[in-house]
């Protein structure tokens, strides 16, 4: 097998999207640095909150975006990239998905979540061990489809 043969199966890098543009993160959080792509195979995710709320929107907890409107938004964004990923792992690539610490929707191993007393109004998030709510359904349509990959996040 040539080299270029070799070359092709390798890893394919399924990214949160503001690792490539990090002005899609909410106003005021810290930008991850940016996902080095020479030399590989990358397919970059779209920005689940920015083009359901907007640019402009609040920083929000997991908690808040997980209704069932917005994972059904979620997935019906992700089908087609699943469809490609489906393929691809078919194919014999692996799959390496990356997602951002303590993000609502794209968190691996963080994810934002309110930080909230009962009788308090709700003011600041904190982490805590789960995954957000896009990275969730991410998972579940992947493994319905039999599809082998990884997830793990990057780092701040």
């Amino acid at each position: 097998m040539s080299e270029e043969k070799n070359r092709e199966k390798e890893i394919v890098y399924v990214i949160a999207h503001c690792l490539l543009n990090p002005s899609a993160r909410v106003k005021g959080i810290r930008r991850p640095k940016r996902f080095e792509t020479e030399k590989k195979n990358v397919i970059q995710l779209p920005c689940p909150e920015l083009i359901y709320a907007g640019p402009d929107r609040a920083k929000k907890s997991k908690e808040e975006y997980d209704t069932p409107d917005y994972r059904g938004f979620c997935l019906k964004l992700f089908l087609p990239y699943a469809d490609m990923i489906e393929k691809l792992s078919k194919d014999g690539h692996e799959i390496q998905i990356t997602g951002i610490p303590k993000s609502p929707s794209c968190g691996v191993l963080t994810a934002s979540v309110r930080n909230l007393p009962e009788s308090e109004s709700f003011s600041e998030n904190s982490a805590a061990e789960a995954k957000g709510v896009f990275f969730e359904e991410i998972e579940k349509e992947l493994r319905r489809r039999h599809v082998l990959f990884s997830m793990n996040e990057c780092v701040l």
